[in-house]
């Protein structure tokens, strides 16, 4: 990804006058969306999400950065223009140690251990393989339809050293409509692999736990977990993937092997989801998608768009 798209020098008005690197790096989004349980026609979709970030280091090597997330979307079920800005994230870093406090990821969502959301399928990647643990979502056991909660406080710490072992931990306090939630994992990278284990427990809704493993080979390059949680009845399992059929096209996959529980709201067991796509390489940082599938109410679904990275 091209992290920044713009970048300054930022004078803090301090006796000492420090110096912040500020830059600016996110995501768009826009295309077409079908669902078959919704319409007989295709509905617009777009989105934008870009992260301000300013960055400084100190004297003794340590870099302290301060992020704040703006996201907008506009497609079915919501209105042009809708969204929001996140409360500020900061992090401070050393060598592998890191810091986050704030708007912080969790273990899942950073990625760090377990590639939780795998390679995503279409410019709007709702066919993914994490939806075979229940009831999970970025800020912990929480329903799905409440993805977006731009006030959450969190906790979160890694650290990574050289010999591959990769560790990390994180905690959201109850607040509000949120329980009470932690996460913890350990990982090790091999190289051209990786694997980790996260462990949970969030105070409403009880333990869950996610074993996955990516990598690559040659041009073909995978992600898979496998998953459990008191919602569920079963394991679940999840995987996705590519390959490269040139130096800009890529033939993608994900598939989620549902571990049975209750969808939010419906009462209903999800289905199995799947979804098979092409994505090309247009230079930039940006791609064009074509895909079709099955999501976890059981809906065809298809989309085609495009998507750029800054």
């Amino acid at each position: 990804m091209k992290k920044l798209l713009l970048s300054s020098t930022l004078l803090v008005a301090t006796a000492g006058v420090a110096a912040a690197d500020v830059s600016f790096s996110g995501i768009g989004r826009f295309g077409l969306d079908y669902d078959s349980s919704v319409s007989d026609s295709p509905y617009a979709h777009q989105k934008l999400r870009m992260s301000a970030i300013a960055k400084t280091e100190t004297t003794s090597g340590m870099v302290v950065s301060g992020k704040v997330l703006f996201d907008t979307t506009a497609g079915r079920g919501t209105n042009t223009g809708s969204g929001y800005m996140t409360a500020a994230a900061f992090t401070a870093s050393k060598g592998g140690a890191l810091a986050e406090f704030g708007f912080a990821s969790d273990v899942l969502d950073a990625g760090d251990i377990v590639r939780f959301g795998g390679h995503l399928v279409g410019f709007n990647p709702y066919l993914n393989q994490r939806r075979s643990l229940v009831g999970q979502d970025k800020y912990g056991m929480l329903n799905p339809e409440l993805f977006d909660k731009p006030s959450r406080q969190a906790v979160r710490t890694r650290y990574f050293d050289d010999s591959g072992l990769r560790v990390s931990a994180s905690y959201a306090p109850s607040s509000d409509a949120y329980a009470e939630y932690w996460q913890a994992g350990v990982g090790y990278d091999l190289g051209a692999h990786k694997v980790g284990f996260v462990y949970g427990n969030n105070t409403a809704n009880g333990d869950y736990w996610v074993i996955g493993a990516d990598g690559r080979v040659g041009d073909f390059y995978y992600a898979a977990i496998a998953s459990d949680s008191d919602m569920q009845d079963k394991v679940g399992f999840g995987a996705s993937g590519g390959y490269n059929l040139t130096s800009a096209t890529s033939l993608r996959f994900a598939v989620s092997i549902s571990g049975d529980g209750a969808l939010s709201g419906s009462g209903a067991a999800p289905e199995n989801t799947w979804g098979i796509g092409l994505a090309h390489n247009l230079g930039g940082g940006v791609s064009l998608h074509v895909s079709g599938g099955q999501n976890e109410r059981g809906s065809d679904v298809a989309q085609i768009g495009m998507l750029f990275r800054f």
